[in-house]
């Protein structure tokens, strides 16, 4: 038997231990489901914060602490990965210029392109291309 002078210690059959991130409070599902249909369907155009944020009807400030504490990304994060998940979607699909493939994902000019989707990625999209080409 233990006492409880005696240093000993009991297991611990209770700890749990997460791997994954769980961000406390933030948006509701549905909120961000909201936000996510609006900015796949906006993809090719300039999203502004003040469009996400009336989207789900919350103010900017609001909006933009509240997104971040559901997803872990800030908004502009999240436009960025979604532009980039469907513009390596068109470059692994279609034989379309890669000028063609910014403009359609919502980036200005082909270099700001090349420039995010280097950071996101690691590789040009030319480099990407020319891996599911071979």
């Amino acid at each position: 038997m233990h006492s409880e002078g005696d240093g000993a210690q009991l297991p611990q059959y209770a700890a749990r231990h997460s791997a994954a991130p769980t961000y406390r409070g933030g948006l509701g599902a549905a909120r961000v489901r909201h936000v996510t249909e609006f900015v796949q369907a906006g993809l090719e155009r300039d999203l502004t914060l003040v469009e996400l944020a009336q989207s789900v009807g919350l103010s900017t400030a609001h909006f933009a602490v509240m997104f971040r504490q559901s997803t872990g990304e800030t908004p502009h994060q999240f436009v960025l990965r979604c532009r980039i998940e469907r513009a390596k979607e068109m470059l692994r699909t279609a034989k379309v210029r890669i000028v063609d493939v910014a403009m359609a994902c919502g980036f200005k000019t082909q270099q700001h392109f090349a420039r995010v989707f280097r950071q996101m990625y690691g590789a040009t999209p030319r480099e990407y291309r020319n891996d599911f080409l071979v």
